[in-house]
């Protein structure tokens, strides 16, 4: 057993240490992994505003095309329709609280081979909604709706 002595002020241990050099290089290291790892935030962030914009966007075909399908197809507008709805995909009271702008445009026969069916045929919309942080885009999506003889 090695002997420690105490000195006034002073406390010394026979032992071994991390070098300055081995220290900054261990710094070095971690830095660099840090920086990688940071360096995907953004990217993460991204996906997940896309991925929750298309959520709401869902949201928002669901609840316009459940209230397109409750109306009576012979007392549906014939004109295109305009909502607003915000970051959560509830109704907004006015445009300026908008996020999204939803257009439901008129429903329209099914074409098959440039014919058109009987009208007792199924009907469709497109709910075109467009994101205002990102307004160059446009989403469609058809509706398909039944129609009873």
């Amino acid at each position: 057993m090695k002997k420690r002595t105490l000195t006034a002020g002073s406390f010394r241990v026979e032992g071994k240490a991390f070098t300055l050099v081995e220290v900054l290089l261990a710094i070095g290291v971690v830095s660099f992994a840090m920086v990688g790892i940071l360096g995907l935030i953004p990217a993460g962030l991204n996906t997940f505003r896309s991925t929750m914009f298309s959520s709401v966007e869902s949201g928002i075909v669901h609840q316009l095309a459940g209230e397109v399908q409750r109306t009576d197809f012979d007392n549906q507008n014939t004109a295109t329709q305009v909502y607003y709805f915000d970051n959560q995909g509830i109704a907004a009271a006015s445009a300026r609280e908008a996020l999204f702008i939803a257009e439901v445009c008129p429903p329209q026969l099914l074409t098959s081979n440039g014919v058109l069916p009987s009208t007792s045929a199924a009907r469709t919309i497109v709910i075109k909604i467009t994101n205002r942080t990102n307004p160059a885009i446009t989403n469609s999506y058809p509706v398909v709706i039944p129609v009873d003889s």
